[in-house]
């Protein structure tokens, strides 16, 4: 891959990559503190008032960002910019909701576009290796859900 097959010359295309980074920052990317931290203090006995409440609302948090995802960014088209290969917009939202799959907290059921959106990208080449550390970081934990495995 060059660079511009991540972020492609078309103005049209930039433009919805840029779209979906403006709305990452205040969304997905929220996956990683407001579920991830949480649980992971919380196996460490060291839970925070505002973990407790984050730990309350995880299922709510997901499923708010998984309905966006199914109904905006992938409601017609396999990856979040319309093109028929990831773009920079789909790595860095598989960095934060592939972390939902593994945690075992993603619903493939209520969202079938975006269970074949990470679906696609799982099968991209390299996925494994570079997900092998996050994996065994959450199986030492006891977070990695068996189905992730």
């Amino acid at each position: 891959h060059g660079w511009t097959d991540l972020f492609p010359q078309d103005l049209h295309t930039r433009a919805k990559i840029n779209q979906y980074l403006s709305w990452h920052h205040s969304n997905a990317r929220r996956v990683t503190p407001q579920v991830l931290v949480p649980l992971l203090n919380s196996k460490a006995n060291e839970i925070t008032p505002q973990d407790e409440i984050y730990l309350k609302n995880i299922d709510t948090f997901i499923a708010k960002n998984a309905k966006l995802l199914e109904t905006g960014f992938l409601a017609d088209k396999p990856f979040i910019a319309g093109t028929d290969a990831p773009t920079l917009a789909d790595y860095v939202c598989y960095c934060e909701m592939g972390q939902t799959v593994l945690l075992g907290l993603f619903d493939s059921v209520a969202y079938p576009k975006l269970a074949a959106w990470l679906a696609r990208m799982k099968s991209l080449e390299h996925h494994d290796e570079m997900h092998a550390e996050l994996s065994s970081f959450l199986a030492n934990v006891g977070l990695l859900a068996s189905k992730a495995a």
